[in-house]
């Protein structure tokens, strides 16, 4: 019993020392971490380290604005399209009911025309007027009329299928 207790004794020195040696450790390692702190070299990493993290932030927040930026003219791109698609059917149509209304209008006068009422037309004698001036004394009278139907007592095409039909307003 005796050696039992001899070696109980000795197992507690043991612990003991581990003990002390395990907070000699601890010791040690507290000022290791103190003057690695302190370590101006740490510090400059732990600075360069939190520049790059803020750089990090800036260029995925760049990235995303890019991104949207490419995505949005990318749509800009897709509306001008489907604009120009739009137009290339509604302008001839919207021109040709203006031109047959003008025509239907012009019908519709019971007095004659007389150009040289027209503002802007120049009956010309000479042989150069051609079928271009032509063409511009019927789109001046064209206008004539059209602003003539933006008046009160105007006249407006009514469209229906397989022609058209105007109804005063």
């Amino acid at each position: 019993m005796e050696q039992m207790k001899g070696e109980c004794d000795v197992l507690k020195e043991r612990e003991k020392a581990r003990d002390k040696e395990c907070e000699d450790l601890k010791a040690k390692y507290e000022a290791a971490m103190v003057d690695f702190d302190n370590n101006p070299a740490v510090n400059v990493l732990y600075q360069k380290i939190k520049s790059l993290s803020d750089e990090i932030k800036e260029h995925k927040a760049s990235l995303e604005r890019m991104l949207l930026e490419i995505l949005l003219s990318q749509e800009v791109e897709n509306v001008k399209r489907d604009r120009a698609e739009v137009l290339s059917k509604v302008v001839p149509y919207v021109a040709i009911e203006l031109v047959c209304h003008a025509f239907e209008v012009v019908a519709s006068v019971k007095e004659p025309f007389d150009l040289a009422k027209v503002k802007g037309y120049r009956l010309r004698t000479s042989r150069s007027v051609g079928i271009k001036r032509l063409f511009e004394a019927i789109w001046k009278l064209l206008l004539l009329s059209l602003q003539k139907i933006s008046g009160s007592n105007g006249v407006r095409s009514k469209g229906r299928a397989g022609g058209h039909q105007c109804e005063e307003l």
